[in-house]
């Protein structure tokens, strides 16, 4: 399982972003990519990221409509940077920080 689906869909207010050759600083979101589908559009993010040690880091992705009401939230259980839609088919397509396998969420 990389993923799990949150119960509580409840998302909370970030406006933290990544600047290119910008460094994390503790403890922050960080929206490192954004997908938009016919419905819906989602953005992917690093939450608590600890420079000193991110091996507890987790990505997160949330989803919203275009009134920009929150969806959902989900938590994966590795680090994803970037990530494709494929409106067709209403695949996710995610892409690990170490370029490891490419991973797929059927939504």
């Amino acid at each position: 399982m990389i993923c799990d689906l949150s119960a509580d869909a409840k998302i909370e207010n970030k406006n933290i972003f990544l600047e290119p050759n910008q460094t994390p600083q503790d403890s922050k979101c960080y929206y490192t990519d954004i997908a938009c589908s016919s419905d819906y559009f989602i953005l992917l993010s690093l939450a608590d990221v600890d420079v000193k040690d991110i091996s507890n880091a987790k990505s997160k992705i949330e989803i919203y409509d275009y009134d920009g009401n929150p969806l959902n939230q989900l938590t994966f259980n590795g680090l994803y940077l970037h990530m494709a839609w494929n409106d067709s088919e209403k695949r996710l397509y995610l892409v690990p920080l170490d370029g490891g396998v490419i991973n797929y969420l059927q939504l």
